[in-house]
């Protein structure tokens, strides 16, 4: 589920997905990224005209046994997201998070759920 805020400024999207998962991980992966990019398009499939800021923590194997990397890869590319292990990398996201909230103060409006 995602969680966001919108303001003048543009739009945020915090994200999780767990990659770790062996039955389910490509699936939630394809699932995620679908998801972003319809977030950056309007009705008729345009380029929407704000910036959209993606944030997305993932849980990753225990030394990437499940060969998660690649929907990790997918994640980022496809849907122009930032990706953090939330393991490894949780300070480097909390921080992300907080920059991103912090370029949005002006009147900002919380996104309980999007997509």
């Amino acid at each position: 589920m995602s969680r966001g805020l919108r303001s003048p400024a543009g739009v945020v999207v915090i994200e999780g997905v767990d990659l770790a998962n062996r039955s389910s991980a490509v699936a939630d992966a394809d699932a995620l990224t679908s998801k972003l990019q319809r977030l950056t398009r309007d009705e008729r499939g345009d380029e929407v005209p704000y910036p959209v800021i993606m944030l997305v923590a993932y849980r990753a194997s225990p030394t990437g046994l499940n060969g998660e990397g690649y929907m990790k890869t997918w994640i980022e590319e496809a849907a122009k997201a930032k990706t953090f292990d939330i393991v490894t990398e949780a300070n480097e996201f909390h921080a992300a998070v907080a920059d991103a909230l912090a370029a949005h103060k002006q009147q900002p409006q919380l996104i309980p759920q999007l997509g």
